[in-house]
């Protein structure tokens, strides 16, 4: 199955929406960090994974569920790296689309 331009377009909007929104109620600091994930197509469900964040994957049903999860799983992975005395590392990867004559 291809994703079409709109697919990605919704998709590029749920993962604003999913990246910005509260993470709960709490009155203290919050630092955020903007990663970029790259999703695939995989089948029957989709995958995702943070190029900064090495061995940070996550797969779900839909691409708004792995967004979610992909979420998920970059807060899991920081919170260990901090645990772990590890410094977070900055974001340094972007993402551009090209277009090409095929």
């Amino acid at each position: 199955m291809n994703v079409t331009e709109a697919e990605r377009t919704e998709l590029a909007h749920d993962v604003i929406k999913i990246l910005d929104a509260p993470r709960d109620n709490r009155l203290e600091e919050v630092i955020s960090i903007r990663y970029a994930i790259v999703i695939e197509h995989a089948g029957a469900n989709y995958s995702a994974y943070a190029p900064d964040l090495p061995g940070c994957v996550a797969t779900g049903e839909s691409l708004a569920n792995v967004a979610e999860k992909m979420r998920e799983a970059v807060e899991f992975h920081l919170g260990e790296l901090r645990e772990d005395g590890i410094a977070v590392p900055a974001p340094a990867s972007r993402v551009e689309y090209i277009d090409v004559t095929a």
